[in-house]
C-alpha cells in the first residue's frame, strides 16, 4: 500500500489527505516551495512575510491544525532529506510543550502563543500609528496615543486573564480525548465591557463552563498552579492570540474618529480617509498583519529554507 493509500485509509476525506495530494502534484515544480500551515491566518501571514526573503513561488497549504502539520512533516521526510525538496512547516506554540531542538531544525514554532500574537502586539500598533496615521515621535500627540494603547491593552489583557487560565487548565487537566473542549475564536458577547477609556471583565468560570459542556470544573488547588504559570508570562505573548484582534478592532476606529473630529484630535493631527474591517476577524487580520514586525527567528527560518 502506498503512502497515499495509507493516508486515504487513515484520514479519509480529511484536510490532511487533500493537502498531501496537492503537495504530490506541486513538488514536481522545482520553482515552488510549499508551506504547510495550520489554518487560514497562517496561510496569509507566512507567505506575506517570506516573499522578500525567498525568491521561489510560495504555495501555502492548510493542514487543519498542528497535528496535521506534524503528520505531513513525517510523510514528506524522504522528499525533504533525500530528494532535497525545499519545504516549510509552521505551527503555533499554544500552551503545549515546546518542540525539541532537533524538530525545530525543520519546523517553525512561534516564539509566542500563536501567529495572531505575532500580529496583534504593541509594535504593530506603533507601526500602524506611524505609517497609516502619519504620526511620529516628533508630534505632540504621539506619546498620548502610545499611553492610551498601554492603558487599554493593560485593561484588556487583565480582563482576559481568567479566560486564559481556564484555557490552560483545560489543556493541562482535561485529559479525556473523547471530551474535546473547543477554544473560541472570538471573545463571547458580553464578556468584556468596552468604554472609551476603559475595558473591564464581565464573566466568570461558570460562564465559560456553560458554553463548553465537556469542560472540567476548576478546583482551588489547581487554579493556583495555573494562575502562577499563566500570570508569570507577558500577557501579550502568552495569551490566546485569536482573541487579541478585538483590542485592535476597538482602538483603531477610535483613532480614526479622533482624527476626523477636529474638536478632538487627541491622538492624530490630520483627517484620514480610511476605515478598518473591524467586524470581520479574518479580513481584519490581513489588514493589520502587514504592519506587524517579523521576529528574527522567523527570518532565520526563511533563510534556512532558501539556502
Amino acid at each position: 500500500m502506498s503512502t497515499l493509500d495509507k493516508m486515504n485509509s487513515q484520514y479519509s476525506r480529511s484536510i490532511t489527505t487533500v493537502t498531501f495530494q496537492k503537495y504530490q502534484l506541486l513538488k514536481k515544480n522545482k520553482n515552488i516551495i510549499t508551506f504547510f500551515v495550520e489554518g487560514e491566518d497562517d496561510q496569509f501571514f507566512y507567505p506575506m512575510k517570506a516573499r522578500s526573503h525567498i525568491p521561489n513561488q510560495i504555495v501555502p497549504l492548510q493542514c487543519g491544525g498542528k497535528d496535521g502539520v506534524l503528520e505531513i512533516w513525517k510523510l514528506t521526510k524522504k522528499d525533504r532529506l533525500e530528494n532535497n525538496i525545499k519545504i516549510g512547516y509552521f505551527i503555533d506554540k499554544d500552551f503545549d510543550t515546546p518542540l525539541s531542538s532537533d524538530l525545530r531544525d525543520y519546523i517553525y514554532e512561534t516564539p509566542v502563543y500563536s501567529v495572531e500574537n505575532l500580529c496583534f502586539n504593541k509594535q504593530t500598533f506603533i507601526n500602524i500609528y506611524t505609517e497609516k496615521f502619519n504620526m511620529t515621535p516628533a508630534d505632540n500627540n504621539y506619546h498620548s496615543a502610545i499611553t492610551y494603547y498601554d492603558t487599554m491593552s493593560s485593561d484588556f489583557f487583565n480582563s482576559l486573564l481568567d479566560i486564559n487560565i481556564w484555557f490552560y487548565y483545560q489543556r493541562k487537566f482535561n485529559t479525556d480525548k473523547n471530551k474535546t473542549v473547543k477554544f473560541p475564536k472570538k471573545i463571547p458577547s458580553g464578556y468584556l465591557i468596552y468604554e472609551e477609556n476603559k475595558i473591564s471583565k464581565n464573566y466568570n468560570f461558570d460562564d465559560l463552563n456553560v458554553n463548553n459542556p465537556n469542560a472540567i470544573v476548576i478546583d482551588t488547588d489547581n487554579y493556583s498552579t495555573c494562575y502562577n504559570v499563566v500570570s508569570n508570562y507577558k500577557y501579550e505573548d502568552f495569551f490566546r492570540g485569536k482573541l487579541h484582534w478585538s483590542l485592535f478592532a476597538y482602538i483603531l476606529p477610535i483613532l480614526v474618529e479622533d482624527a476626523n473630529d477636529t474638536t478632538k484630535q487627541r491622538f492624530v493631527n490630520e483627517k484620514v480617509k480610511f476605515t478598518f474591517t473591524k467586524n470581520d476577524p479574518r479580513k481584519f487580520f490581513e489588514e493589520i498583519s502587514i504592519y506587524s514586525p517579523c521576529p528574527p527567528c522567523l527570518l532565520q527560518y526563511f533563510s534556512k529554507i532558501a539556502a
